[in-house]
């Protein structure tokens, strides 16, 4: 909200921490005691993640590309750097026939054409509106 300059409202907040509080109470079925940070560094990268997917979802309003285009780019430049990523910090192994319709599909539907439909909604409503159908 902050990022994008929309008016922030009690309303707003309370969609907010109802999305999060679902998010949690589905986490732990019900038994918030489920909740351990034991390991740091893991609850530490699993939050930068989170920050960077939210981060990313939310400036993804403010391009003025298409949205198609926009997630073109997002995608070539993360697969090269995957790609690099792969080659630097792994082994490299071509995936198994049986899989690769099956990363095709992740690819192309679950991931490509789902950022255009979340990007096209941002620009339609708010964010505060919006983002709770994420979780």
């Amino acid at each position: 909200m902050f990022t994008l300059r929309e008016k922030f409202t009690a309303k707003k907040l309370l969609t907010i921490v109802l999305g999060f509080s679902g998010v949690l109470l589905i986490i732990t079925k019900g038994d918030f005691s489920q909740i351990h940070l034991k390991n740091y560094l893991v609850d530490v990268l699993v939050l930068l993640a989170a920050f960077s997917a939210a981060l990313f979802s939310v400036l993804s309003k403010k391009v003025q590309f298409e949205p198609c285009t926009m997630v073109s780019v997002f995608y070539l430049t993360a697969t090269v750097a995957s790609f690099i990523s792969m080659i630097l910090l792994s082994d490299f192994a071509l995936p198994k026939k049986e899989t690769i319709v099956l990363i095709l599909v992740n690819g192309i539907f679950i991931n490509g054409y789902s950022y255009i439909l979340w990007i096209k909604a941002l620009k339609i409503s708010d964010a505060y509106f919006v983002t709770p159908f994420v979780f």
